[in-house]
């Protein structure tokens, strides 16, 4: 049996002890009475399971990988063990079995199956979708830039072109590969000085393994395009990170991935809204979900070899940031998400980068003091390092917020619009490190929006669950200073009162939808 075929059958194996659970979970007096009753009989239905799959070669993939065929072996070996079962119960009269466990563990076993077939299938269609990466053929070759960048704003404007033409990136790049592909080579000529850069010291690969570009010299290259997808590395960061360092300081980093937008418009496209958010949420969990789950992120691995992951466009920046990266420019050219990043820094050394459900943000606590305050997940994986990212090409709104903010998910525009976001929050209040009411917590960046002499009051007291601008409903950026003023003043005069009122003005703003988290 080849691997694949190998993890087919322990996942068979597994699927099957899964449905007989779910089935005896159905009747009652379940651990007392019918699993222990059944063990001895579900082990006899596994190996018949188990025997019969492999003699019609259920576990062997179709050399055509096409869903009917998929199906149809399944359907095959499936209804010929329904077939057996159902003639040894009636041909021994063993009537005193369960039906339901039993036909209930053999509906739920091909259930299942016939999920894992659909991720299976999709996952081949998907290695199968040509995009830029896999039809260019990309030659190494390499590139020095002379001057560096400023280690804030980065700019060109110094840069002169060569008096040999022949010898620029330029012209190297566009003989290699990128005269067949107008948009992306006018987009890098636009933005980075490929006429003034010479053509000997150009590095242009298509992998997606670090092991490939490990043999340059630590800081030995200042320009490197890899415009394989950045979803089919095996380990994103530990990539990122060996490109960084290779990279010398202020060295260019040009890639490419495909969002999960991008995957959802093509799913919406071809199987039409109904059938396509279906077959996205199969996706999405296989390929987003899978990865970052105990137990089954070694099957993943083992089955698609790290390729097509499921990455947002927050999360493929974000990694960039992590991993010592600044983000030039961006563009979307052919459905696909290309990057200009510049080395700034040595990888972070977070152990942790966010990536669960709760989600902790650094902010000025009482007496200057830092604290972690916790809320659900909203955004993507790796947001928090794209803050500055923001801030500086989009401001903030009228509400403090981040303009066009795509880090924020689906489910995360949700939780804000009714507040559940901010229900963690609780457990900062049993810690001591917020009270009920109180100031907005907010970053040292922010606080240092606000006047001096109203940053030395709010310190004072703990930031509060329930700060003022929920109460009086002001959620502009001036507002959120002016509630805290006339609540400093309020709550130094009368603070028990003050704060009494400013709960339960502010939880009937909330319940009646007079103001919201987003």
């Amino acid at each position: 049996m080849k691997k694949k075929q190998i993890i087919f059958f322990f996942l068979d194996t597994l699927i099957v002890a899964i449905a007989f659970l779910a089935a005896a979970i159905l009747k009652p007096a379940t651990r007392r009475f019918y699993i222990p009753t059944y063990i001895d009989k579900v082990f006899i239905f596994l190996i018949l399971w188990i025997g019969i799959s492999l003699l019609g070669n259920k576990y062997k993939i179709p050399k055509e990988k096409e869903f009917s065929s998929i199906v149809s072996n399944l359907f095959r070996n499936n209804f010929v063990i329904l077939g057996l079962i159902s003639f040894i119960l009636f041909a021994f009269k063993s009537y005193q079995y369960s039906r339901l466990i039993v036909f209930g563990t053999l509906f739920i076993t091909f259930f299942l199956e016939f999920l894992l077939s659909m991720i299976f299938y999709f996952h081949n269609k998907l290695t199968k979708e040509s995009d830029l990466a896999e039809e260019i053929d990309y030659k190494a070759k390499e590139l020095k830039i002379d001057e560096k960048f400023k280690p804030e704003k980065i700019s060109f404007e110094n840069y002169t072109e060569l008096e040999d033409e022949t010898e620029s990136a330029f012209y190297a790049l566009k003989r290699s590969f990128l005269e067949d592909y107008p948009k992306l080579f006018e987009w890098l000529d636009n933005n980075l000085p490929l006429k003034s850069i010479p053509a000997s010291k150009t590095i242009s690969v298509n992998t997606k393994t670090f092991y490939n570009i490990k043999i340059y010299e630590k800081n030995s290259l200042d320009f490197f395009m890899n415009l394989h997808k950045v979803n089919d590395f095996n380990r994103i960061n530990q990539f990122f990170i060996q490109v960084n360092d290779n990279l010398k300081q202020n060295g260019i980093f040009i890639g490419v991935a495909i969002t999960n937008k991008e995957i959802y418009r093509k799913f919406i496209n071809k199987y039409k809204p109904f059938l396509g958010h279906f077959f996205y949420l199969f996706y999405f969990i296989f390929y987003r979900i899978m990865p970052k789950l105990k137990g089954f992120k070694e099957i993943y691995f083992a089955l698609t070899k790290g390729k097509n992951r499921a990455l947002s466009k927050a999360e493929v920046l974000g990694r960039l940031y992590f991993c010592g990266f600044q983000v030039y420019k961006v563009t979307e050219i052919n459905g696909l998400l290309h990057f200009i990043a510049i080395k700034k820094t040595e990888p972070k050394k977070d152990k942790n980068p966010s990536y669960g459900p709760l989600f902790k943000m650094k902010r000025v606590g009482k007496d200057g003091k830092m604290i972690y305050v916790y809320k659900f997940r909203t955004m993507h994986p790796y947001s928090e390092y794209l803050q500055h990212y923001l801030i500086e090409h989009n401001g903030y709104d009228e509400k403090g917020k981040i303009k066009n903010d795509f880090r924020v998910t689906t489910w995360g525009k949700f939780l804000r619009k009714y507040w559940l976001d901010e229900l963690p929050q609780l457990l900062n209040l049993f810690r001591g490190d917020l009270s009920l009411v109180g100031v907005r917590p907010v970053s040292e960046r922010f606080l240092k929006e606000y006047p001096e002499d109203i940053r030395k009051r709010r310190l004072k007291y703990k930031p509060g669950c329930i700060p003022p601008y929920v109460a009086y409903k002001m959620q502009n950026v001036e507002d959120y200073i002016k509630s805290e003023i006339i609540y400093l003043n309020e709550k130094e005069k009368h603070p028990i009162w003050t704060d009494i009122k400013i709960f339960f003005m502010a939880i009937y703003n909330i319940l009646t939808n007079k103001i919201r988290s987003k």
